[in-house]
């Protein structure tokens, strides 16, 4: 039954690929109050539900060291290659925004304890996990000037000394800009 789940899932992932070359923004506009609406607290329920919270506080050392070992290992990886590519000022918010993995991390590991791959101890640990770095890093942000108002993250981002270029899209043709250029990152100044 887990593997029908998978596999339902990535047909209609599939579709929605397929489907996204014939509707326009207008659609996910009217689609995207309704899936926050219903569908996603639904399948937070889901997740919650399973999650034994008398185990997660009896082995707190475990929640703790896991939680450090994800922090260290996901930061230190992303940290210097942001640091490198979009410079000093970026590289710690996007390392930060990188730590978080809530819905793919949920999806996972509802998968797993669907196989048989985890049990319901680990897969409430990981999910408390999950859900303390989502906390974690949103609080995090705020520790950077660029993240204190949707204004300076903008500015921080989109304007200013280090400009990030995206080349705008032509929605006839996925991968050529509107120049009719191949599709790719125009520059990076620092």
């Amino acid at each position: 039954r887990p593997i029908f789940a998978a596999v339902l899932s990535i047909i209609v992932f599939v579709m929605g690929l397929m489907f996204s070359r014939w509707t326009g923004e207008g659609f996910l506009k009217d689609i995207r109050p309704l899936a926050f609406a219903i569908f996603v607290p639904l399948y937070f329920l889901a997740v919650g539900l399973k999650v034994d919270i008398g185990y997660v506080f009896a082995n707190w050392p475990i929640l703790l060291l896991v939680l450090a070992a994800a922090s260290a290992l996901k930061l230190g990886a992303i940290y210097p290659l942001a640091r490198r590519l979009l410079g000093a000022v970026r590289a710690g918010p996007v390392a930060v925004l990188f730590n978080t993995r809530l819905t793919s991390a949920t999806v996972i590991l509802t998968l797993t304890l669907g196989l048989g791959l985890i049990d319901s101890g680990w897969y409430s640990m990981f999910i408390a996990v999950v859900v303390l770095l989502a906390l974690g890093s949103s609080a995090a942000l705020r520790v950077f000037p660029a993240f204190r108002s949707p204004e300076a993250a903008r500015a921080a981002f989109w304007g200013g000394e280090e400009e990030i270029r995206v080349p705008e899209t032509r929605r006839d043709s996925p991968g050529v800009t509107a120049s009719g250029q191949p599709e790719q990152l125009k520059g990076v100044r620092r």
